[in-house]
């Protein structure tokens, strides 16, 4: 299939297939996306950071450049990208990540038992160390990362994240705890998400219909593990569903073993130092899982 693109005033400027027709035109399948329920395609030239965003009826089309405007789905100074990663004690225990703008240092939870969250009733927990900063291809942000232990088996928390002050609060969201027994429990294993992330929010929606405790990723989560407007994309894809269930990668070939990689979640550090990260291992019931990059 071919597809045509138009400017603003209905003028045929290329044809998807025709490689290099026009200059800023990315015509690699892998690189454009059609976002159905928007009624738009969206082009990303990653080389240059820019999108293109075009009406599916060719009517209207706009050329941004994400180095000269604020990403839409970057970071602000709310949390965003709030990611729940399972410790090596994962029945008693949580890890939280986040990031926010570089001008916001504080790392705080607050955490009730439960499915309702009440804050006058709610646990806070604060991190001594501040947020590290991360300069990604788009820019900086802050990576807040957090770990909440007291937790009781197989049970129901809400919770949200922020800075500690009233206005920089996430939404409020809950997760269940891993069980600490022989107890049966679904997880998700997947992987590949790369290339199609419109494809990948229908996958990761429609198994976190399962109510899984957990996911797991084989890898190859992005394309481009150093382009953050790739990973800008895939998370916020799947935005709703991190909030609520503990997510767990192993770095791909497709990762690079970029830095962005490893600034986008909060995982266990139990491998030796020159590995962390890239390996790492928790349990769940009566199962051990071993992660190997």
């Amino acid at each position: 299939d071919q597809y045509r693109v138009f400017s603003p005033d209905g003028a045929l400027l290329a044809t998807f297939g025709e490689k290099g027709s026009k200059p800023g035109q990315v015509m690699d399948g892998f690189d454009f996306e059609i976002d159905i329920p928007r009624k738009r395609l969206v082009v990303a030239d990653n080389n240059n950071y820019r999108i293109q965003i075009f009406a599916l009826d060719g009517s209207v089309a706009a050329t941004k450049d994400l180095t000269k405007i604020t990403n839409p789905i970057g970071p602000k100074q709310k949390p965003n990208h709030i990611t729940l990663q399972l410790t090596d004690d994962a029945a008693h225990s949580i890890q939280m990540g986040w990031r926010t703008t570089t001008d916001v240092t504080g790392t705080v939870v607050e955490i009730v038992g439960g499915d309702s969250f009440d804050p006058a009733s709610a646990r806070r927990v604060s991190s001594k160390d501040k947020a590290w900063y991360f300069d990604s291809n788009l820019g900086p942000y802050n990576v807040h990362e957090i770990r909440v232990d007291g937790l009781k088996p197989n049970s129901s928390y809400s919770y949200r994240v922020g800075d500690g002050s009233a206005d920089r609060w996430s939404k409020n969201s809950t997760f269940t705890t891993q069980s600490g027994d022989d107890e049966t429990y679904t997880a998700v294993v997947l992987g590949d998400s790369r290339n199609r992330y419109d494809v990948w929010e229908q996958v990761v929606n429609l198994a976190s219909g399962d109510k899984p405790r957990f996911m797991v990723s084989t890898g190859d989560l992005v394309r481009d593990g150093d382009q953050q407007y790739d990973w800008d994309r895939w998370f916020d894809r799947a935005s709703d569903v991190f909030m609520s269930v503990a997510f767990m990668p192993v770095i791909g070939n497709h990762e690079h073993n970029a830095p962005n990689y490893f600034a986008q979640f909060a995982l266990p550090t139990n491998a030796p130092d020159s590995l962390k990260e890239h390996c790492y291992s928790f349990d769940v019931g009566a199962s051990h899982w071993v992660a190997l990059n």
